[in-house]
């Protein structure tokens, strides 16, 4: 997110976009890993709860929300740049 940011910061909103829509495809497949070890629990698997996983969570919800941010202030500069 932090290249995409940088791209951002230097107008070229189409390079923000490509890793912006890169950022969305990984974040879905560890979205998709976090659901099934949640799925596992609900129908009673034993999941064992490590700082590993903990911290693996925490950064996963981090990143989704740098990735809404990241859109938001993609269209929030698009605004702004556009011809008056």
């Amino acid at each position: 997110m932090y290249e995409a940011f940088k791209d951002m910061e230097g107008n070229d909103f189409q390079a923000a976009d490509a890793k912006i829509v890169q950022a969305q495809e990984e974040i879905s497949s560890a979205h998709n890993v976090q659901t099934e070890v949640i799925q596992a629990e609900a129908r009673g698997d034993k999941v064992q709860v490590t700082l590993l996983l903990t911290h693996a969570q925490d950064t996963l919800m981090i990143a989704m929300s740098e990735l809404q941010m990241a859109r938001h202030m993609a269209d929030i500069l698009k605004k702004l740049k556009e011809p008056k």
